[in-house]
């Protein structure tokens, strides 16, 4: 097998693991490995080349994702924090009793948390009750 393919697989391995993951790490390293890949099939690269790119690529894309995702937490951040409370919503993320889901409300899905410390299922409806800096706070609807 060629190492072009061996990269090209790599970096959709990483893209992979990264729908389970958080934090663009492995977002980071399968696009550089993609680049290399394509990079060492269209161009003669000795090995050392290739890692060196990888690297720089890796660390390029990893602050760039960074600086452009923050943006997208903020949108998230503020979304939660205009909405009205008594606003009716569906769980789409278990809520553990001391941990943080998610709901659907208004059209968003935000990041939500127990009232009450009880567990909440996912599909559940529930009521915001409140608004704190981690999120939306919300009860079961009866």
């Amino acid at each position: 097998m060629d190492i072009w393919m061996i990269w090209l697989i790599a970096g959709i391995l990483c893209m992979i693991i990264e729908i389970f993951s958080h934090g663009f790490l492995f977002m980071s390293f399968g696009i550089s490995a993609i680049l290399v890949g394509i990079l060492a099939a269209l161009l003669i690269l000795s090995n050392t080349v290739q890692v060196i790119l990888f690297l720089i690529i890796t660390v390029l894309v990893f602050l760039y994702l960074r600086k452009h995702s923050g943006k997208m937490i903020k949108v998230e951040e503020q979304a939660a924090f205009e909405m009205p409370k008594k606003k009716k919503g569906i769980v789409t993320k278990d809520i553990p009793p001391d941990g943080k889901g998610y709901i659907k409300a208004d059209g968003k899905e935000l990041p939500a948390m127990s009232k009450n410390n009880v567990a909440i299922e996912k599909g559940q409806l529930v009521i915001i009750t409140n608004i704190s800096d981690e999120g939306l706070i919300v009860k079961k609807r009866k």
